[in-house]
């Protein structure tokens, strides 16, 4: 089946037998970007089945990569989403979400071992605080070494949406956005009309935006332990905080609107931050009438001092 240039083989088998049952009554789809190696891509296949991790599977296949259709008879109980042409990872996770039923998306990659899922301590996240939008894992290197993926917002000279990156320090913690979009989501959540900014060109930019206004509405990311991945190859995180046009456009969105002290939304044209400015603002007024708050008040609420970032009230 080709879809918007995505070729899907359904699953022709399921996860487990129909007298299983998962330990959870929440049920959990696996999406699984292909970017590592065979064999680790196998072995988290059979992590998830093995250990009822999941309700089904997606294995998405980037159009930069060759794909062996005798995968689907060797893993039938898998959907493979091959992608005929190129798309970013918020692209093609966006599109294979639409496709999956279950309550929760766990957004994983094959570059990165599931190493800890305690899945009714991170569902009961979801449980606990019904505006959770998403849960992002610790990341851990090759040798074993906490990345500093835990992010906070900041406002750079006034004029440019930049972050604070810290290491994580406690169980659960809030955090900006998730490290490569990985974690866990409420599906309804995730595809709420908030719209992913395709000319944003900039992954960690386009995953800012989005994260961000999920933020101003009133939703949640959480960073925590209970969730834990580790990078099976040598990889340092390294995000770029270049004054880029990605940059500049996030800046312009972030900063262009406000909210007065009645509530009422307006907005704030940053003409010296991106020249589209015009086109920043039809992408932002829409959005306007869900914002809770702003970002400047966004960021005045949160503590951006090491070690403190879980008081933002």
């Amino acid at each position: 089946m080709l879809y918007n240039g995505v070729k899907i083989y359904p699953s022709r088998e399921n996860l487990f037998q129909s007298d299983k049952k998962t330990d959870n009554a929440h049920t959990v789809t696996a999406l699984i970007i292909h970017t590592g190696e065979d064999k680790f891509l196998f072995r988290e296949i059979n992590v998830i089945k093995e250990n009822h991790l999941a309700d089904s599977i997606f294995v998405i296949i980037p159009s930069n990569r060759q794909f062996n259709e005798e995968c689907t008879k060797d893993y039938g109980f898998v959907n493979w989403a091959v992608f005929q042409k190129e798309y970013d990872r918020v692209d093609m996770v966006v599109m294979i979400a639409k496709e999956t039923t279950q309550e929760f998306i766990m957004l994983l990659d094959s570059s990165y071992n599931i190493t800890v899922f305690d899945k009714n301590a991170v569902l009961g996240i979801f449980d606990s605080d019904e505006h959770t939008a998403c849960v992002s894992p610790y990341v851990y290197s090759n040798v074993n070494v906490v990345f500093p993926t835990c992010y906070a917002p900041k406002i750079n000279d006034g004029v440019r949406a930049d972050i604070i990156s810290v290491i994580p320090e406690y169980p659960i913690q809030n955090t900006l956005y998730p490290f490569m979009l990985l974690g866990i989501y409420k599906r309804n959540v995730f595809l709420l009309d908030v719209n992913v900014d395709s000319k944003i060109k900039d992954v960690d930019c386009r995953a800012y935006d989005f994260f961000a206004r999920l933020w101003l509405m009133g939703y949640r990311t959480y960073l925590s332990s209970f969730f834990a991945i580790q990078c099976n190859r040598e990889f340092i995180p390294i995000i770029d905080r270049s004054n880029s046009p990605s940059v500049r456009r996030l800046s312009s969105k972030l900063l262009s609107f406000y909210k007065n002290r009645g509530g009422k939304a307006g907005l704030r044209p940053f003409w010296w931050v991106n020249y589209s400015i015009i086109c920043v603002v039809k992408d932002v007024r829409p959005f306007l009438k869900n914002a809770l708050m702003d970002f400047w008040t966004l960021v005045k609420m949160w503590t951006i001092e090491p070690g403190e970032l879980n008081d933002i009230s």
